[in-house]
């Protein structure tokens, strides 16, 4: 009965293909739920932490929360704006550790 929730459940996300654990990526599913419910890919989620906007400390021990703005435009002054950002939360392995 389990596997027929699960299976029902990843089936109601459409084509969403879960990412696979690697060894520099470990997603939880938590993350996994999150991806599906924003409709994210993992290589957008890995694009948010290699090129991001904004970075700060992460409101769980040992993380760094990092945000990249979705349709960025111009106003007449030239400056950047947006209505939308995409955070991503993450944790460095245990060799690195963040100073809060």
């Amino acid at each position: 009965m389990n596997n027929f929730l699960n299976d029902a459940f990843m089936n109601s996300f459409g084509s969403f293909k879960p990412p696979k654990n690697t060894s520099k990526y470990y997603w939880t599913r938590h993350s996994i739920g999150k991806m599906m419910q924003y409709g994210l890919s993992a290589q957008r989620v890995i694009r948010v932490i290699r090129s991001y906007e904004r970075m700060e400390v992460g409101v769980a021990k040992n993380t760094v929360a990092v945000m990249q703005p979705l349709s960025v435009k111009k106003d007449k002054e030239g400056k950047k704006k947006w209505s939308q950002e995409i955070w991503v939360m993450y944790q460095f392995p245990n060799k690195f550790k963040i100073q809060n």
